[in-house]
């Protein structure tokens, strides 16, 4: 160890335990300024927040209908959103009744991790702003787009640099 001059962290949780909310949220808000700036998105985005206490892993994103649900172990919807307006069952019924649920199908989208978090928060999020304006849009390319947005804050540094500027991420 006398010979080590520098100690490099990575976000995977191996060196250093890391403040999960305050990368989640800078995650989310540096993805919104990427959708904007890169992928065309409007301004209101901005607008925004980050809920973390809305997300868990496990949820499924619909990209063709816009929706979020939880299976049970036998892959039935249960509670499925549309934004972060919970819907009644008499509506997801018809979606999701006759159809067996395969992850592996591109229309969804599988929120399995902690770094997925922020992306299921903000498809929620926009979805529930567009919603309440009023304003059609296509959900698989929201989906999309967030995707790309979120993966090239990542693989560029700027999620790093920001969080080592802000000095919030690591215990």
């Amino acid at each position: 160890m006398d010979k080590i001059e520098v100690v490099g962290f990575d976000m995977d949780y191996t060196l250093a335990n890391y403040q999960l909310l305050h990368l989640e949220d800078l995650s989310f808000d540096l993805t919104v300024e990427r959708m904007i700036e890169r992928r065309g998105w409007p301004d209101r985005l901005r607008q925004l927040r980050y809920l973390p206490e809305f997300v868990i892993r496990g949820l499924v994103i619909d990209k063709l209908t816009g929706n979020i649900f939880k299976m049970d172990r036998h892959n039935h919807v249960g509670r499925c959103y549309r934004g972060r307006r919970a819907l009644r069952f008499d509506d997801v019924k018809p979606l999701y009744r006759d159809e067996k649920i395969h992850l592996s199908s591109p229309r969804f989208h599988w929120i399995d991790t902690f770094f997925a978090l922020p992306e299921a928060c903000l498809f929620a999020e926009a979805v529930a702003l567009f919603d309440a304006r009023g304003e059609t849009f296509d959900p698989t390319r929201l989906f999309e787009d967030i995707r790309t947005a979120i993966d090239s804050v990542h693989a560029d540094g700027t999620l790093k640099a920001a969080g080592t500027h802000l000095n919030k991420l690591v215990e």
